[in-house]
C-alpha cells in the first residue's frame, strides 16, 4: 500500500511513509514570542537510511520519532528526480515498528497507524515552498502527531545500479516556538478517473462544501498527475460565484506555488477542483493508481489558519456533480504558458481586501467556535437543503453516563468483530473473523475475493450471557469473511459475508443450513441477484419486510419483502438535494420511530441518513460534530424517548473515538462514552432492550479486547468516596435521555406544545416549590446542628461535602437511619482499560475502489 496521498477513508486511501532523523534539547532556554530571525531555528534531518530499491514503482517508508513539541517553518527537498518520483512527509499518531531505528519498510504496508495527517509532498525537482512569517506545521506535545513517516516512490532502478543506495529526503526548519498561526494541507483527490483514448480534455471533477466556522486562508498550491495530466484547476465558489484560485501544469515541477493573492476559505464555501488529462497520448483506457502507467488527480492546498480552533489536515474527495460543473468558468483546460515564480510569495498587504491575514482571522476567530470540516464529505451546491439538517446541537451537561465494565469476557480468544447484536433474551450474538482478516490484498480491482480460499474452520457465531459466559457457537466452514449480524423479531440471524458477496438468514433452531440465501456466491455485482460486499441487515418487525446495507461498493440499501421480494431501491437519486449528494459507504442499518423509518449509518460521510421504511422517501440527515466526520454504525432504542447509540472512528480530523448517545428526535448528543484509554476500531454497537447494556464490537487485531461492554447505571464503588448514588445516577441518566421525550411522543411532526399553558403552570409550581424547599432547608439544618456537624458561615455545602467524605450523609440518609438508598453491587464499576488503537481505522476502509495498489491513490 502507498501513493500520493493518504486519508482517513476506507476503501480510497493512498499510502503514506515517513523517515529518518533525529532532533534532541530542552525547549525551556526559549522565551515565548514569535519566531523572529531564526534565532532558534533549527534543521530536521528527515532522511532515507541508505535505501536500496529492488523494483521499479516501488514505494518505501521510513520513521523517526518527534521528541519534543516542535513547529516546521520551512520544507528543504534534498532529492532528484532522476532517482526519485515523488515523495510525502506523513504526521503519525503511530508507526510500524519495521520502520524505525535505521530501517526502512519496502511497500509501505503502513505508513502511519492511527491518526495521520500529510505534511508536505514533493515531486519532478521541485524547489522549496514560500510560508509566511508566523506560520508553523504544528507536530509532538499535543499535536497528535508523535512520529513523522518518509514515503518515497521510486519510479525505475537506473539509479540503483552498482549497488548504489538513496538517501534522500527533507531538511525540516524547525522551532520549539508556538506559531501565531498553525500551517495545513487540504487535499482534493479524484478517484473516479477514466481517460480514454484518443481524447483530449478528459475531466476529472472533485468539489467539496467547506462546514467549519474556523476559515482557512490558502497562500500556496501543488498538483499531482501523472503523464497524462495536463492541467488541473481549483476554485472557491462563493454565492454561486466561481473563483479561480490556483491552476497548474502537473509536469512542472511538482512543488508549491504561491498563489496570486491570500484566498479565505469559509463556512458554505465550495472547494471544486478539475483535473484536465490528455487521452492522444495514450492507446487504452486509463484509470486512477499509483504506478506511473495509472493516473491521479491530486490538488494540494497550503493555508494557515487559528492556531487554536484550527485544523491541520483537510481532505476533499466527492466526485463534483454534472450541474455545478456546468457552471465552471471558461478556461479549466488552458494550460498556462509558465509556471509561477516561487519568489512571488503574497505579502500580508497583497490580500484581498476581505481576506486579510491578521485582521480578518483574530476578528472571526474571535467570534465563532470551530467545527469539524465535513468538506472532506461535502459536495456540490451551496444552495441550503430544503430538508432539516440536524448538525452540532450538543447537550449542554456534556454528561457521561455510561460506563465500561472492566475485563468484561477478557478470556475470550476473538478474531475480527464484525457484527453485535442482542436476542429476545438480551443475551449477546457476536459475528468474527476468528484468524482472517480483511487487509489490502484481500480483494482484486472488480471487488472478487482474492484472499484465502476455503472457509473459517473455527465457530464464527458466539452467543454470550450479560456476565460474559460463553453459551454456545456456531458457524464453522461457512464463512469467508464475516460483516454484519442482525437477530429479528423471531430470533432468526441474519448475516453478512463481504468475501461470499451473500446475505443469509438461520432459524435459531436450525443453524447448519441457512433458510435464505441472498447475493451470488463469491460474484460482486448491482443487480437484482447480486451484491457488492454487503454490509447490513435490519428487518421490520411489523411486517417482516428488510433492508440489506449494499454496502462497500454499490452504496444503496434494498428493501425486500418478507418473501425475499425486491420492493425498492434507496440509492443517491433519493438525496440529490444534500451535500453531498451521494453516500459513501452504507455501513450500518437500524429501524427507528416506531419502525417507521430505516436509518443508515453513511460512514465515510460522517452522517446518519433517515428514510421513510415504507416508501423509501428521505426524512432527515443527523450530522454532528462528535461524529468526527465518520459513522460506523448506530442502534436505536424506544426508550426513554428513542436514542441512537453511536460509534464513530478514526480519521484525519484527530478528534477522539468515541461512544454517541444521540436524542433521535432533536438530534442532540446527551452523552459520549469510551473505554479508559480510548476505543480500539470500533466496528458495530447494539443495546439491550431497556437501554441499560451497550455492546461495541471492534477490528483491531494488534489488541486482546475486541469487545466491550457499558452499562448505565453503573453499581458504585466502595472505595470511591465521591462516587454517586443508584438513584443520582438513575436521575441524571433519565433527565438527560428524556431531553425532548414530549415532542418525541408525536414524532417529529408533532404539533408545538402551546407555551402560554406552560408558561401559567411553570409558574404555579414555582410558588408551590418555595416553601417546601425552606421547610427541607430548615429541616436539614436542625438535623445538621443537632449533629454538630453544621459550620456557621458556611452551612449545608459545608456540611454535605463532609458528609460525603464521612458517612455519605445524602438526602436519602437523612430520611431513612438505616442505609439510604439500597447499595449494588460493586463489580462493573470501574472504567476498562482498553488501549487506543493506533492502527488504521478498518481496513476495510481502503477497499472501496479496491484492492491492492489500485486504491493506494
Amino acid at each position: 500500500m502507498s501513493a500520493e496521498m493518504s486519508f482517513p477513508w476506507a476503501a480510497l486511501l493512498l499510502f503514506f511513509g515517513v523517515s529518518s532523523a533525529a532532533f534532541s534539547g530542552s525547549d525551556d532556554r526559549y522565551p515565548p514570542g514569535k519566531r523572529g530571525a531564526g534565532k532558534y531555528e533549527e534543521t530536521l534531518d528527515v532522511l532515507m537510511p541508505n535505501v536500496m530499491a529492488t523494483a521499479e514503482d516501488q514505494y518505501v517508508c521510513a520513521s523517526q520519532p518527534v521528541e519534543r513539541e516542535l513547529y516546521i517553518v520551512d520544507f528543504i527537498p534534498k532529492a532528484s528526480m532522476e532517482v526519485v518520483h515523488h515523495m510525502l512527509l506523513y504526521g503519525c499518531g503511530n508507526v510500524d515498528r519495521s520502520q524505525l531505528d535505521g530501517r526502512y519498510n519496502v511497500d509501505c504496508e503502513s505508513e502511519c497507524l492511527g491518526n495521520n495527517v500529510i505534511l508536505f509532498a514533493w515531486a519532478r525537482n521541485a524547489a522549496s515552498p514560500t510560508i509566511p512569517p508566523d506560520v508553523g506545521f504544528h507536530i509532538g506535545g499535543d499535536s497528535g502527531i508523535n512520529y513523522l513517516t518518509l514515503q518515497i516512490h521510486y519510479g525505475d532502478l537506473n539509479a540503483f545500479q552498482g549497488g548504489r543506495r538513496d538517501t534522500s529526503g527533507l531538511a525540516l526548519t524547525v522551532t520549539p516556538i508556538q506559531q501565531t498561526y498553525l500551517g495545513g494541507i487540504l487535499l482534493s483527490v479524484g478517484m473516479d478517473i477514466e481517460v480514454l483514448p484518443n481524447v483530449n480534455n478528459a475531466h476529472t471533477d472533485i468539489a467539496c462544501t467547506y462546514r467549519s466556522r474556523t476559515p482557512i486562508y490558502a497562500f500556496a498550491f501543488r498538483t499531482h498527475a501523472h503523464g497524462l495530466g495536463k492541467v488541473i484547476t481549483g476554485y472557491r465558489i462563493r454565492d454561486n460565484s466561481w473563483e479561480m484560485i490556483a491552476k497548474g501544469n502537473p509536469q512542472w515541477p511538482q512543488a508549491f506555488y504561491p498563489m496570486s493573492q491570500i484566498y479565505e476559505i469559509k463556512e458554505h464555501d465550495v472547494v471544486a477542483t478539475r483535473c484536465t488529462f490528455d487521452g492522444t497520448r495514450t492507446d487504452h483506457t486509463v484509470h486512477v493508481g499509483s504506478t506511473h502507467n495509472d493516473e491521479m488527480c491530486n490538488l494540494y492546498i497550503m493555508y494557515y489558519t487559528n492556531a487554536d480552533r484550527g485544523e491541520a489536515f483537510k481532505v476533499c474527495s466527492i466526485e463534483g456533480s454534472a450541474s455545478l460543473f456546468s457552471h465552471i468558468p471558461p478556461g479549466s483546460d488552458y494550460v498556462p504558458p509558465e509556471m509561477p515564480r516561487m519568489d512571488d510569495a503574497v505579502d500580508d498587504d497583497d490580500a484581498s481586501d476581505d481576506t486579510n491575514p491578521q485582521e480578518t482571522m483574530d476578528v472571526v476567530l474571535d467570534e465563532v467556535e470551530d467545527k469539524n470540516l465535513l468538506g472532506e464529505v461535502g459536495r456540490g451546491e451551496t444552495s441550503t437543503p430544503a430538508t432539516p439538517v440536524i448538525n452540532d446541537n450538543k447537550d449542554a451537561t456534556g454528561s457521561r453516563v455510561l460506563n465500561v465494565v472492566p475485563d468484561w469476557a477478557k478470556d475470550l480468544k476473538l478474531g475480527q468483530v464484525g457484527g453485535v447484536d442482542t436476542d429476545s433474551n438480551d443475551n449477546l450474538q457476536l459475528f468474527h473473523r476468528s484468524d482472517r482478516t480483511w487487509d489490502f490484498e484481500s480483494f482484486d480491482r472488480e471487488f472478487h475475493y482474492i484472499g484465502r480460499q476455503d472457509e473459517i474452520k473455527e465457530d464464527t457465531v458466539l452467543v454470550m450471557d450479560q456476565t460474559g459466559k460463553l453459551l454456545s457457537s456456531w458457524g464453522a466452514n461457512l464463512f469467508y469473511l464475516p460483516h454484519g449480524l442482525f437477530v429479528d423479531h423471531d430470533d432468526n440471524i441474519w448475516l453478512t459475508d463481504v468475501a461470499l458477496h451473500q446475505v443469509f438468514k438461520f432459524a435459531p433452531d436450525q443453524l447448519t443450513r441457512p433458510l435464505l440465501t441472498l447475493g451470488t456466491r463469491l460474484q460482486p455485482g448491482e443487480d437484482a441477484s447480486h451484491f457488492c460486499q454487503p454490509a447490513d441487515v435490519v428487518v421490520n418487525p411489523k411486517d417482516g419486510s428488510f433492508f440489506v446495507a449494499d454496502g462497500y461498493c454499490n452504496s444503496r440499501i434494498v428493501k425486500y419483502s418478507a418473501s425475499a421480494q425486491i420492493l425498492l431501491v434507496i440509492d443517491n437519486s433519493a438525496i440529490q438535494h444534500l451535500s453531498p449528494p451521494s453516500m459513501l459507504l452504507v455501513h450500518s442499518l437500524t429501524m427507528a420511530h416506531q419502525n417507521e423509518h430505516v436509518c443508515a449509518c453513511d460512514r465515510q460521510n460522517g452522517r446518519i441518513l433517515c428514510f421513510d421504511a415504507r416508501s423509501g422517501q428521505f426524512l432527515r440527515q443527523i450530522m454532528l460534530e462528535e461524529f468526527a466526520g465518520i459513522v460506523f454504525a448506530a442502534k436505536y432504542s424506544p426508550m426513554r424517548g428513542g436514542v441512537l447509540f453511536v460509534v464513530n472512528g478514526a480519521s484525519a480530523l484527530n478528534k477522539p473515538v468515541l461512544g454517541i448517545t444521540v436524542n433521535y428526535t432533536t438530534g442532540t448528543v446527551l452523552e459520549t462514552w469510551a473505554p479508559t484509554e480510548g476505543f480500539s476500531m470500533p466496528h458495530d454497537v447494539t443495546v439491550s432492550s431497556d437501554a441499560n447494556v451497550v455492546y461495541v464490537g471492534g477490528i483491531d487485531t494488534s489488541r486482546e479486547t475486541k469487545i466491550w461492554k457499558f452499562v448505565d447505571p453503573v453499581p458504585d464503588t466502595e472505595t470511591k468516596s465521591e462516587s454517586r448514588s443508584h438513584l443520582e445516577r438513575n436521575l441524571e441518566r433519565d433527565s438527560l435521555l428524556n431531553h425532548g421525550e414530549v415532542a418525541s411522543k408525536g414524532g417529529a411532526d408533532s404539533p408545538a406544545i402551546d407555551t402560554r399553558d406552560s408558561g401559567t403552570t411553570a409558574v404555579i409550581l414555582a410558588v408551590l416549590a418555595v416553601p417546601i424547599l425552606l421547610m427541607i432547608m430548615i429541616a436539614v439544618m436542625v438535623r445538621l446542628q443537632a449533629q454538630g456537624r453544621l459550620n456557621t458561615g458556611r452551612g449545608i455545602f459545608v456540611a454535605r461535602r463532609r458528609g460525603q467524605q464521612r458517612d455519605n450523609f445524602s438526602i436519602g440518609n437523612f430520611f431513612n437511619k438505616k442505609k439510604g438508598f439500597s447499595q449494588v453491587s460493586t463489580d462493573d464499576s470501574d472504567q476498562e482499560a482498553a488501549t487506543w488503537s493506533e492502527e488504521e481505522s478498518d481496513v476495510e476502509e481502503y477497499s472501496i475502489l479496491n484492492s491492492k495498489r489500485t486504491q493506494n491513490l
